[in-house]
């Protein structure tokens, strides 16, 4: 799905919403698909010296806190194309982000209504 739309992320620059055609031109420019890969992570209290010297409880925090910002960004991501979805996209979308449980004999449209509600 090419025509779909994503955040892109850059250490210095602020997030932006482009389509999924421009990415590989992007991220020749250093833009990058997660947050995540710029994250400080001593601001989430984790020691990097830890990390560097192979602490398996400290590896394992940085890898939650990264596991987590990923989640948000797929569901933002999700977001901008629910439109895009098809109709079990769009239900599991809700399940998976919002822990909502739409009823498939619901429309695909009657199901993004509700979740915009739900984010509201």
């Amino acid at each position: 799905m090419d025509n779909f739309k994503r955040w892109v992320y850059h250490k210095t620059k602020n997030p932006k919403v482009i389509n999924n055609s421009e990415f590989e031109r992007m991220e020749a420019e250093g833009w990058k698909d997660s947050p995540a890969e710029f994250m400080d992570l001593t601001l989430v209290g984790l020691d990097l010296a830890k990390i560097a010297a192979g602490d398996e409880q400290e590896i394992a925090k940085a890898q939650q806190a990264k596991d987590a910002v990923e989640g948000v960004k797929d569901s933002l991501n999700d977001q901008l194309n629910l439109e895009k979805m098809s109709k079990q996209e769009v239900k599991d979308h809700a399940t998976k982000h919002l822990g909502l449980t739409l009823d498939n004999k619901k429309t695909k449209n009657t199901m993004v209504k509700e979740i915009k509600a739900a984010q509201e």
